[in-house]
């Protein structure tokens, strides 16, 4: 340690500077080679204590600054959160307002969201070591709890009438589902009648033609057919324009 500053007894005591062989250090007040009263010590790792030391722990009010840019400001008992105090978490953006113990969540505080939520907790006595990572997770446990009681409780107000709402939901798509069965078998078979009906004219067609010569005239011994097929050719026109007739426009 190099140190800078005032001496008793060869020992650092009064205002003086150290600088750690680790990269920390320490500015401030000093009692028997400790820093004691107030202090700033800005250790390696980046965290930053601005506050009361006590044979050189942190050990009355402070500030407390992590490299992330969380923070705790409030009371300190032998190096740790100890008494009232905030806890602020740059990660997040929440602040926990409340009393500590031994560096754990205790008694009661106040939980505040980025959003403006606050909640006021009583913290269970049964639930040991609870960190301000556990303190959250619970307060979202409870909220999630409370969320599926309501939930639960707007089922069984509202469940009866749901059912028959429901019910008559499913029968409702059940007749359309058949409505649309049955008119898709009336249009299949409407198709396929109508192809079978165009087959047998073209059929007649080409047969008619096969036993016509040059000239249009029935060939030698088919006259009776050709009759018959221009009949029944000029009948499916007929029923071909009246059907079209009666169509929807």
């Amino acid at each position: 340690m190099f140190y800078e500053g005032s001496f008793i007894n060869d020992r650092p005591d009064g205002l003086g500077k150290a600088t750690y062989s680790s990269g920390t250090t320490y500015d401030g007040e000093w009692q028997e080679g400790f820093p004691h009263g107030q202090g700033v010590c800005n250790y390696q790792v980046g965290s930053k204590y601005d506050g009361v030391w006590t044979k050189g722990k942190r050990h009355g009010t402070g500030q407390l600054t992590f490299p992330t840019g969380s923070y705790y400001k409030g009371d300190f008992l032998n190096g740790r959160f100890n008494g009232r105090g905030e806890y602020y978490s740059k990660d997040t953006g929440m602040m926990y307002v409340g009393w500590w113990d031994n560096g754990f969540v205790s008694k009661t505080g106040t939980m505040s969201w980025p959003d403006g939520t606050k909640v006021v907790k009583e913290w269970p006595v049964h639930v040991k070591a609870l960190s301000f990572r556990k303190a959250v997770m619970l307060i979202e446990e409870e909220k999630m709890q409370e969320g599926d009681r309501k939930r639960a409780l707007y089922s069984s107000m509202y469940s009866a009438i749901r059912e028959s709402e429901l019910q008559s939901y499913v029968v409702d798509v059940r007749d359309e589902i058949k409505e649309e069965r049955a008119d898709k078998k009336r249009r299949d078979q409407d198709e396929k009648r109508r192809i079978q009906r165009e087959n047998r004219e073209k059929e007649r067609e080409n047969r008619l033609k096969s036993l016509l010569d040059a000239e249009g005239a029935a060939i030698e011994g088919a006259e009776e057919e050709v009759k018959m097929l221009r009949m029944e050719i000029e009948e499916a026109r007929i029923a071909k324009e009246k059907a079209t007739a009666h169509m929807p426009k």
